[in-house]
This record gives structure tokens, C-alpha cells and sequence, in this order.
């Protein structure tokens, strides 16, 4: 890939744009010719290219803009529309402008067309080796075919043009790799194009019947282009086809039609003779190479590009990140349905991944401010819309190489020392989407941006453009207590409150309960107050008498109950809804400390057994089949006439303070 041809001091020249030159210039040659060939004046070439240009990038823009009413009039939720610069939009209107000029100066407008035909196709067939050039996500699926291409230095590589998409989620982490070899569909239709040139330029010297060559130019040209299509990711429409083939099949049929009539016409020749042009006669001093045939500027199929430089201190001049998400791997396994959290307790070394769902972009630009939630805009283009129109309605390109994210330590957990940092990570490599509903999976991430975690610490994820720090909005950090290989590692002690029997609704003093508060986000996807590690195990407890100070536990005294007992679910319907428990640990009234050991609790059968689970869940259980997490196991706090529950004063709350193990030290 070449998207750059060439640096002029600060001047960048684009190979698609010296292409595109390439291609007006040649086209315009030729117009001028087949002009001639048809005893019309040649010299009228440049005044209908220019004509054609203006009001062809007009219709590209008004197509454009009807797509985006369409689209808004049909979406629930973001505001969808298509891409700004349209081949039919263009086309359409550029052959409109074309039917007056010809009207209003008394050309026949069949044979005008007949003239344009061999041009269209000569301009086209090269304007696409520039889209092949710029690697502007023109290309098809990957390939494994020999002449398969290589777009990871094109303008729009296979990781955002494929992202999001059903063909992302063949491969690792949900990302096309940038460097797997593609359909290069530019190049296919370049090689048709040219060979349709010739054959056109070989039929212009035997066509008589006015408008047939141009029937034959809409025929090749709009099959072409409808079978091409099955090649390139574009989004299905109406009967598995997209918005090109539907409008290629009535170009199609118009051509057919057109031949059609012909064929069967009254035979009435035109002959065609050398153009004897009188004078100026009335025409626009344009010279084709200046202006050449819109036709090719609508029908390029490329984008554009809008530089910015975002400032942190800038307003409306900036970027962020929004809704970031921290999970460790042992969340991102499905199968585990653990509750993705802010707060997780881990074993060094463990993975942990990182995904954004806003990775977001103000600037003003023509005098308005423009706002872009980029990830939401990349997942709209997987289906073939867009949410971030710029303010002329073009389609910004994400060309952002220096658009990154830095995940750190925040601050540093050792003084004195460089906070530990991943990345920094391509922009839209972390991007996703959330999704409708809880029992469906995000959209995304795109790439599996993941960090390695091994002290305590809190990280934070930020926007880094070139080397510029942008500070992120909430939420956009995770703490996470590293329990030491082999050590072990104390909970700062959860609040417990009395039971409240559902049926009087009255509290039982002799019973106090706790477990992971749960929340659910706007999708109703279940949030943990705290997650923990398969890695990682409950060894201790004990239970606490003091003050919360600003959610700080300030010790009075240490608690001995009874007992405690642990529940996946307290049943209600039981005599005695307590002998539901899954297991229960008798405290030691002797210990200095009233621990409660863990490896020494008994469950049904009352034999002492060590029991394997963290405060959330029961490592030996597998979860639920019909849920998306598991519900959090309830600790319950047992007092006893001979261990009575202390006596509370004004302020003081009852606790219980975990001590987690690397549950692999446990015997």
C-alpha cells in the first residue's frame, strides 16, 4: 500500500489523488475524441466535464442525505446514515446536469452519452488502482488465494474495516488481523474496466444507432459491479443483496431495455462523420484537462480525511475515554460466570483485559462543534452506516495513528517508584459496544488489549495522542488486591446487618448476614461489589466490633458467634430456613483473635472438612445453567445464648473481615 506518494515540504500528495488526475486527464482526452468521432464539437468537452464535476459531488451529497433521513426515520437508538460521497447519488444527477447542457445547445443527447461511455470506463478503471493504492477499505473478505493482498498500511485496514462483524468473530480476540492477505476488488474491477474500454473504444467505430454504446457501457458496468459485491463486506438490504446491486440490476435492465430498443427500432442510422465546429459557438472556455469527467469524482468510492490536533486544555478540542472496563480473564470466561466488578482480588501474574466503550473526540470544525463517540461510529460502519457525520456530511476517516490508550498504575503503590503502565494501545483496539441485553454478549472488543497484574494497585485506563495525556471520565479504573503466591492477603472488613425473616419482616438478633452487593448496569447486566480469583480462597474470618469512618473500619473489640454458616440460597420454605446451609464453621472461643478456619467446617454429613470458597462463591460448585452470573453466596453469623451478640453503642457496627490464601497453599 502506497496512501502517500510523496512529501512536498508540508505538503502530502496522495496516490489516490494523483491517480484521479491520471484518470481526468485520460478520460478527458478520449471525451474529446469520441466527441469528434460523433460530429459533435470537442471543444465543448471541458464545459460539460465541469458541469458534470459540480453537479455530480451535488448528487453524491443529496444521495447521501437522503440515505441519512432513511435511516434516522428507522433507528431506536443512535442516529444512523451512509457514507458521504455516493457512485449513483452522483451519476444520477451528473447525467441530469449533462441532458439540459445538451438540450439547451441543441446536442444530441444519445450520442453525448455514446461519447461519455468509453471515457467512463477508461477514468474509472483507473481511478480504482488510486482506492487500491490508499487501501480505503474497497478491498473484499480475506483470501486465501496467491494474489491475496496485504492492506495493513492502507488508510482503513481489514481490523476497522471488518471490525465488529460476524467475519471479526472467526478469529482470536474478535479482530482481523491488518496483515491477512484480502480481495483486492479494486484491482479486479480496474482490469474489467479496462478491458470494457476497449471493447467500448472498438464498438464506438461500428455503432450507428444513437444511445446503443451507452447501453452497452450501463450493462457491463452494473453487472460488473453487481457481482463484485458478493466479494466485499457490505451490508444486505433487501433479498441478501446491498443498495449497489439492487441499483446495478436497474442499470442493468435499463442498458437491456435500451439495447432492446434498438434492436428493434426502425433502423434509422445516424451516420457519423468528423465534426466541422463554426466558430465559438457559444461554449464555455473550459479545457478538459482542467475539469474532466465528474462522473469518476462521484463514483470513487474513497473517503477524506480532516486533520485535528487535540490540546488537553482544550475544550472543544479534545479527546476522552468513557465507560472503561477492566476484566480478568477468569471473568471473561463465560463458562465461570463470575460478575465483572471495580474491585477484583487476584494471584500475581494474572491477565487482565481492558476494554472502553467511548473513546471520544470534540473538536470544532467549520465553525460547529463536532462530537464523536468513535467506537459507537466504528460499530455503525460494520453495518454500513455511520453516527458521526462530519458538518459538510462527509465521512470522517479514522486515519488516527497516533490515537492511542495508556493503561497504569495510578499512582504508584511503592514510593518513590514509576507507576507500572501497558500499552500504549491502538484507539479502536479496546473499543465495544454494550449490549441490549444482559444475556447476550458485548459487541467487541475489537483486539484483546490486556494488562499483567502483580501488586496491589489501582489502573487506570487514559487517551494518549502522541505522547499527550487526556484524562478520562468515570468509570475508567479498577483496584486490584494481589493475594501474595503462597501468602495471604486480609479483606478490609464488610459491614453485616441483621437478618429480617421475610415473613414477620422482623430482625432476628441472633442472626447477622452479609454477601457481594449486586448491581446491574442499563443493560441489566449483573456488577459485583467485589470479584475474586478461582486462584484465591477464604482461610479465615472473624468478626469485628467498631466505627465506619468514610467506609474505614476502626476496631473496638473482636466478636466470637457461634458460628458460620454459608448459603447459595436461604430456603424460605424450610421449618427452619438456616439448615439450608451448604456448610457451616464453628468459631474457636480459645483463639486470641476468634478466627473462624475454614479448613476446619463441617456440611451435612458433620464431618470436619476443609471447605474451598472465596466471599462470593463456591469454587466446587459449578454455576447455574440459566443465568448470566452466578448469585453471591450469603454469610450468615450465628450467635448463641452461651455467645450471645455484644451490645452495640451509639455509631457501632458488627463486621466480618476475610483472610484470603492462594488457594493452591491450602491443605
Amino acid at each position: 500500500m502506497l496512501p502517500v506518494l510523496l512529501h512536498v515540504g508540508p505538503v502530502h500528495v496522495y496516490s489516490y489523488a494523483a491517480m484521479l488526475a491520471l484518470a481526468f486527464l485520460l478520460a478527458g482526452s478520449v471525451f474529446s475524441r469520441e466527441l469528434q468521432r460523433r460530429a459533435l464539437d470537442p471543444r465543448r468537452a471541458g464545459a460539460m466535464t465541469f458541469m458534470a464535476a459540480a453537479t455530480g459531488i451535488s448528487g453524491a451529497s443529496l444521495h447521501t442525505l437522503a440515505e441519512r433521513r432513511f435511516h434516522d426515520a428507522a433507528s431506536t437508538g443512535v442516529l444512523d446514515h451512509a457514507s458521504g460521497m455516493t457512485w449513483y447519488g452522483g451519476f444520477l444527477v451528473a447525467t441530469g446536469a449533462i441532458y439540459l447542457y445538451s438540450r439547451w445547445h441543441d446536442m444530441p443527447f444519445r450520442r453525448v452519452l455514446d461519447a461519455a461511455a468509453p471515457a467512463l470506463m477508461l477514468g474509472y478503471g483507473t481511478g480504482r488502482i488510486g482506492c487500491h493504492l490508499a487501501g480505503d477499505g474497497d478491498y473484499g473478505f480475506p483470501t486465501a488465494a496467491p494474489w491475496g493482498v496485504n492492506y495493513a498500511a492502507g488508510v482503513y485496514p481489514p481490523s476497522q474495516a471488518f471490525a465488529l462483524t460476524a467475519i471479526a468473530s472467526r478469529y482470536p480476540g474478535g479482530v482481523v488481523p491488518d496483515s491477512i492477505p484480502c480481495h483486492p476488488v479494486a484491482l479486479y474491477e480496474c482490469v474489467v474496466a479496462l478491458a470494457a474500454f476497449g471493447l467500448l473504444s472498438r464498438l464506438s467505430r461500428r455503432c450507428a444507432v444513437a444511445g446503443r454504446l451507452f447501453s452497452i457501457y450501463l450493462v457491463i458496468a452494473g453487472g460488473a459491479r453487481f457481482g463484485f459485491e458478493f466479494l466485499r463486506p457490505t451490508p444486505r438490504v433487501l433479498w441478501g443483496l446491498s443498495e449497489a446491486q439492487i441499483i446495478s440490476c436497474a442499470l442493468v435492465l435499463i442498458g437491456a431495455a435500451g439495447l432492446a430498443r434498438g434492436v428493434s427500432s426502425s433502423r434509422v442510422r445516424e451516420r457519423i462523420e468528423a465534426a466541422k465546429p463554426a466558430g465559438n459557438g457559444g461554449r464555455i472556455a473550459v479545457s478538459w484537462p482542467a475539469a474532466s469527467l465528474a462522473f469518476l469524482v462521484a463514483g470513487s468510492g474513497c473517503t477524506s480525511t480532516v486533520a485535528f490536533t487535540p490540546r488537553p486544555n482544550e475544550p472543544n478540542n479534545t479527546v476522552w475515554l468513557q465507560g472503561v472496563r477492566f476484566e480478568p480473564a477468569f471473568v471473561r470466561d463465560a463458562s465461570l460466570k463470575l460478575g465483572p466488578s471495580d474491585t477484583y482480588w487476584l494471584l500475581p501474574g494474572e491477565q487482565t483485559f481492558v476494554k472502553w466503550q467511548d473513546y471520544h473526540v470534540r473538536v470544532r470544525f467549520d465553525g460547529s462543534t463536532w462530537d464523536c463517540n468513535f467506537c459507537a461510529e466504528l460499530r455503525a460502519r460494520s453495518r454500513g452506516q455511520d453516527v458521526c457525520p462530519l458538518p459538510d456530511g462527509k465521512r470522517p476517516v479514522f486515519a488516527l495513528s497516533a490515537a492511542q490508550v495508556l493503561v497504569q498504575e495510578s499512582p504508584s503503590p511503592v514510593p518513590n517508584s514509576t507507576p507500572q503502565s501497558a500499552g500504549p494501545f491502538q484507539w479502536d483496539d479496546g473499543c465495544f459496544i454494550p449490549s441490549a441485553t444482559a444475556d447476550q454478549p458485548d459487541f467487541g472488543p475489537m483486539g484483546a488489549v490486556s494488562v499483567t497484574v502483580n501488586r496491589s494497585a489501582t489502573w487506570l485506563a487514559e487517551a494518549d495522542i502522541g505522547g499527550a495525556i487526556f484524562p478520562s471520565r468515570l468509570p475508567d479504573s479498577a483496584t486490584f488486591a494481589v493475594v501474595p503466591q503462597g501468602g495471604r492477603l486480609a479483606m478490609s472488613p464488610r459491614r453485616i446487618t441483621q437478618y429480617v425473616d421475610p415473613s414477620t419482616r422482623q430482625p432476628d438478633p441472633k442472626h447477622w448476614s452479609w454477601k457481594v452487593d449486586v448491581t446491574t448496569d442499563p443493560n441489566g447486566t449483573p456488577r459485583w461489589s467485589a470479584s475474586f480469583s478461582p486462584g484465591v480462597a477464604v482461610g479465615h474470618a472473624r468478626v469485628l466490633k467498631g466505627t465506619f469512618v468514610n467506609d474505614v473500619f476502626s476496631i473496638t473489640a473482636t466478636v466470637v458467634p457461634s458460628r458460620i454458616r454459608v448459603y447459595e440460597r436461604i430456603d424460605l420454605n424450610r421449618t427452619d430456613p438456616f439448615a439450608s446451609d451448604i456448610f457451616y464453621c464453628f468459631s474457636d472461643p480459645t483463639a486470641a483473635d476468634g478466627d473462624v478456619d475454614l479448613t476446619r467446617c463441617r456440611s451435612g454429613g458433620g464431618q470436619v472438612t476443609r471447605k474451598l470458597v472465596t466471599p462470593a462463591y463456591n469454587l466446587s460448585l459449578s454455576p447455574p445453567s440459566d443465568a448470566a452470573v452466578r448469585t453471591p453466596l450469603t454469610w450468615i453469623v450465628e450467635f448463641s445464648d452461651a455467645l450471645p451478640v455484644p451490645t452495640l453503642n451509639a455509631g457501632e457496627d458488627l463486621a466480618i473481615e476475610f483472610t484470603l490464601l492462594d488457594a493452591a497453599s491450602l491443605p
